[in-house]
């Protein structure tokens, strides 16, 4: 219940802030193929419907020119071609910077918290859980002042507090996606 209702306070709160002038609050939400990184490649051809990812960011925007961003969200990403199967939980806050109106380019970074649930085959190890990290780049496209439409790119990392016993899981991955959502 809890959970639910974080994502939809931190909007409240985000949406009552005054706006300074070229100042914005904006919720986004995200879908991706997530990849993991052998030898510091992502795969080429994304594993979907096997491998997704969704998720949604709530943030605030200001400055003109070069925008600065102060957000927070949350993600949720599957592997269901792994033996055995693994879903990965994110909740995030970070900064991110894009220049431009129209085409805007930007770099982000995120830190939080996550946790790793597997389905063994033999029993055991069920979930672990540490610190998140994801920094990516992104090109959104402004099709109107208030519409937000894009594609993304990031690397995520999962630092988990103990390793789980005879699983093979990869702590790092890269996600291809867009996102769509609106500025207020």
């Amino acid at each position: 219940m809890l959970r639910r209702a974080i994502p939809i306070l931190a909007a409240l709160v985000l949406a009552s802030v005054p706006t300074a002038a070229g100042a914005q609050v904006y919720i986004v939400g995200e879908l991706s193929s997530p990849s993991y990184l052998d030898d510091g490649f992502p795969d080429v051809l994304p594993d979907i419907p096997d491998r997704y990812s969704a998720g949604a960011r709530v943030g605030y925007t200001f400055g003109e020119g070069v925008k600065f961003s102060i957000e927070g969200g949350a993600a949720y990403a599957t592997f269901t071609t792994d033996t055995p199967p693994s879903t990965v939980y994110q909740g995030f806050g970070g900064i991110r910077i894009a220049v431009g109106d129209v085409l805007s380019p930007g770099l982000y970074g995120h830190v939080g918290y996550g946790e790793v649930r597997v389905e063994p085959e033999q029993g055991g190890d069920r979930f672990r859980q540490g610190v998140t990290a994801r920094a990516g780049v992104s090109l959104d496209l402004f099709s109107t002042s208030s519409l937000v439409l894009g594609a993304h790119l990031d690397w995520n990392r999962i630092f988990l507090n103990t390793a789980f016993e005879a699983i093979d899981f990869d702590e790092d991955w890269a996600e291809l996606g867009i996102h769509a959502g609106a500025r207020f």
